[in-house]
């Protein structure tokens, strides 16, 4: 099942809105080689400002490891460190940090 939040959505719309549409469909066959390669997960990162090159590349050197224990791993560090980003951004808005 895919997760939805608003700041997901803002974080896919702020990588998404410089694209031109050849790097768009290179973008969407990557996330579906990905998806193919490893059922059941979707890709993620934890972006914090990385261009899309830089993602793309990224992606096609988790897609070319093939290594499925080895992304279960590093999906789960990229959560946990879109958590911690996330958190801090919501205490220091709030005032609390």
């Amino acid at each position: 099942k895919k997760v939805d939040s608003a700041q997901s959505r803002a974080e896919q719309a702020n990588l998404q809105k410089d694209a031109g549409a050849a790097e768009a469909e290179r973008l969407a066959a990557l996330n579906a080689e990905y998806e193919a390669r490893f059922p059941g997960l979707r890709y993620v990162v934890f972006v914090n400002g990385r261009g899309r090159d830089v993602i793309m590349a990224n992606m096609r050197e988790r897609i070319d490891r093939g290594d499925a224990q080895a992304e279960e791993k590093e999906a789960i560090e990229a959560m946990a460190s879109i958590a911690k980003d996330r958190a801090a951004k919501l205490l220091s808005a709030s005032g609390t940090a």
